[in-house]
């Protein structure tokens, strides 16, 4: 069976879009193309890049449910422990978690669920900016959290590109133009403060 050829134009925007609709989508949209689509060798980094972009920013979530699964795990067993004392005591000598919970428990549990809301907030914010950057083919502004999803993002990428030998060659090659465009960056700044 022949594969169908599909307008550059319309799969780049069809894989930029379905960042939107999630993992799910995106997925579906990039298995289609590349099983049934003969694809221009301007797409195929572009869907490294936005399948390791969505894998980083899943990252960055899971690392945050980790953290704050985490935290209500040893609250849950605190309290499971805390009742297989109280079976064991009579009812005037058992443990009250009810000032616990209210000075520490729910404290605690409010910071964490605000800054979860804090960094979804922070995922939506890069979603926009990288797909933004897409479209404009500038790169993304960058500050401490979009370095951080960088981070992710260029670990799930040179991930991806280690397994063909020709990409890996270019790879370097602008990792190499990039390093000395920021060093000659560095000198002019560093020039015009003196």
């Amino acid at each position: 069976m022949g594969k169908v050829k599909i307008n550059n134009n319309l799969a780049a925007l069809m894989l930029v879009a379905s960042i939107f609709a999630g993992w799910g989508t995106l997925m579906i949209v990039t298995i289609l193309m590349i099983i049934f689509c003969d694809l221009n060798d301007k797409i195929k980094p572009l869907i490294i890049k936005v399948v390791s972009f969505m894998a980083g920013i899943t990252l960055i979530l899971l690392g945050w449910d980790l953290v704050s699964n985490g935290i209500d795990l040893i609250f849950k067993l605190f309290n499971n422990i805390i009742s297989i004392i109280n079976s064991y005591l009579s009812y005037s000598n058992k443990i009250d978690l009810v000032e616990f919970q209210g000075k520490f428990v729910v404290p605690v549990t409010t910071v964490v669920a605000s800054i979860g809301s804090i960094i979804k907030y922070l995922v939506t914010f890069s979603k926009f900016g990288f797909i933004i950057a897409i479209i404009s083919g500038k790169a993304m502004k960058e500050n401490a959290w979009t370095k951080k999803v960088n981070q992710y993002v260029s670990k799930f990428t040179n991930f991806a590109n280690s397994f063909d030998e020709s990409v890996n060659v270019n790879a370097n090659k602008v990792e190499n133009v990039s390093a000395v465009n920021n060093i000659e960056n560095n000198i002019n700044q560093n020039n015009s403060i003196m």
